[in-house]
């Protein structure tokens, strides 16, 4: 997210920016899929590539819907919004793979939409939250967390080859769909726009790389909560450390909430 905004305040154009980052996503990733390809040809492509497909488009529909909240409702309600989607694979985990929960996680869970929202990021503005408004960041909301949820399908159905082909597919769906776009908008990324979209793109082939290998590992139910809990504390850390933001007491607030789930999501 902050690379995004720092794109942005860079002066960029977010889709040709959006467009380089999956191109780069999608090289990088078909790079590490050759290199551990051992025992590919052993797998059936269909399913990873069904899941891959569907789960590109969902990244090309939240462009939209991230752009819309971006603009009516700031950085930092976004944010928010993005984290606290983690609550859609948490309850699809625990209710359709009967991952455990305890009253500590229930907590946790409980307490994630509060401290998203107590800790986000200050705004530049603060914009009157109209039914539009609502309806961006409800979208963002059903996206990110559906995205998600392909994530932990993805883990609980593909094998370890078949992962690899997913993780590809996704990033390759979503570059094929957004350099349509730009073809027919007739819209050239510039050298500012390749350089950005190149820095996000390798940031977003290690982010899902590292979360399907962790969710190979750990259950949703801890490990989302954990993720989206210190990435917004990092998304603070950062936005006083870079832009100089002063540290607000909700935020502080919410940083002590952050402490508390990562504390409680892993009482076992």
């Amino acid at each position: 997210m902050q690379s995004l905004r720092f794109a942005q305040l860079r002066g960029t154009q977010m889709l040709p920016t959006i467009a380089v980052n999956y191109v780069v996503a999608f090289l990088a990733s078909f790079t590490v899929l050759l290199f551990r390809s051992e025992g590919l040809p052993s797998v059936s492509p269909w399913l990873p590539l069904g899941m891959g497909a569907f789960n590109g488009v969902l990244f090309i529909a939240s462009v939209p819907f991230l752009l819309g909240s971006f603009g009516s409702t700031g950085v930092g309600v976004t944010t928010a919004t993005l984290r606290g989607a983690t609550l859609i694979p948490v309850l699809v985990s625990w209710y359709a793979f009967q991952e455990p929960m305890n009253s500590f996680r229930w907590i946790a869970v409980g307490l994630l939409l509060p401290a998203m929202f107590m800790i986000r990021p200050r705004d530049a503005t603060r914009p009157d939250l109209t039914v539009k408004t609502d309806l961006f960041l409800l979208a963002l909301f059903v996206n990110a967390g559906l995205i998600q949820t392909m994530h932990k399908l993805a883990e609980v159905y593909l094998e370890v080859g078949q992962q690899e082909i997913y993780k590809t597919t996704v990033f390759g769906t979503a570059a094929v769909i957004s350099l349509v776009i730009l073809l027919v908008q007739r819209r050239i990324p510039s050298h500012r726009d390749v350089k950005f979209g190149c820095l996000i793109g390798l940031i977003n082939t290690c982010t899902i790389l590292f979360l399907m290998i962790a969710l190979n590992h750990v259950p949703a139910v801890v490990l989302y909560p954990s993720v989206s809990s210190l990435t917004i504390l990092i998304n603070v850390v950062l936005s006083w450390r870079l832009w100089n933001e002063t540290l607000l007491r909700r935020q502080l607030v919410g940083i002590a909430l952050v402490i508390a789930i990562l504390c409680l999501v892993n009482v076992k």
